[in-house]
């Protein structure tokens, strides 16, 4: 370990987000905490995102057009989330949309994509933030492989906290949320619309059907992680 890197870690020591353990300056958690990650396998549900034998399309659930995700959210993941959500760790948040790149190429290996575009904010939430989380995910995804990402889609009005909501409250509420930017050109398009967390989808679903009103061929919704998930 280098001087410098040594004087560092004597006085700002790095913490695992997670369990507190101290861990090397240039990682972001610690093998103990790593190991219980839990990644979503390859053959998965393109509707909601699940493995196929833990499948949730059925009932009264949304199904998205073609759906993947990288991670459960929990345990480490979910803190991690958390750091770069709420506690404005932008850095942690690219480290996250390589995570994104690299299953990507497992989960649409075959799709030729036009665009990366995000699930936008509101405004006011956006300036509070200082950032929009999707959008650096998504960014950091286009970057890996070469495609252009454009902001197309506007937040317009207010409405209330998804994460208060139950399932039918946070349908009722999204509806009408999200429009397309004036400048926005997707008529025939193949999209990848990023966001960080799924829960029941009702936010990627409410993007999804403003996409394909505004032209676009196909929409492909990925997100970081999936919480509506059966152990």
């Amino acid at each position: 370990m280098k001087l410098s890197e040594k004087i560092l870690r004597a006085f700002f020591p790095e913490e695992c987000p997670l369990c507190g353990r101290i861990i090397d300056l240039r990682d972001y958690d610690c093998p103990h905490c790593r190991a219980d990650v839990i990644r979503l396998g390859a053959d998965c549900c393109r509707g909601c995102g699940n493995e196929k034998d833990r499948c949730l399309c059925s009932g009264d659930r949304i199904v998205l057009s073609d759906f993947a995700s990288v991670y459960i959210y929990t345990g480490l993941i979910r803190a991690q989330i958390h750091q770069f959500k709420f506690r404005g760790n932008k850095a942690l948040g690219k480290r996250l949309g390589e995570d994104m790149a690299v299953r990507l190429a497992e989960c649409f290996l075959d799709t030729e994509f036009d665009l990366v575009t995000f699930v936008p904010m509101n405004k006011k939430a956006q300036r509070e933030r200082g950032y929009n989380q999707s959008e650096i995910l998504a960014r950091q995804v286009a970057g890996k492989f070469f495609l252009p990402c454009e902001e197309i889609l506007l937040k317009v009005g207010e409405t209330s906290k998804q994460h208060k909501l139950t399932a039918e409250e946070r349908r009722e509420n999204i509806k009408g949320a999200f429009a397309l930017c004036s400048n926005a050109d997707i008529k025939g398009k193949t999209i990848l619309l990023c966001d960080d967390v799924k829960t029941t989808g009702a936010t990627l679903k409410e993007c999804e059907k403003v996409l394909y009103e505004g032209g676009a061929s196909k929409v492909c919704s990925f997100t970081l992680a999936l919480t509506d998930y059966v152990i």
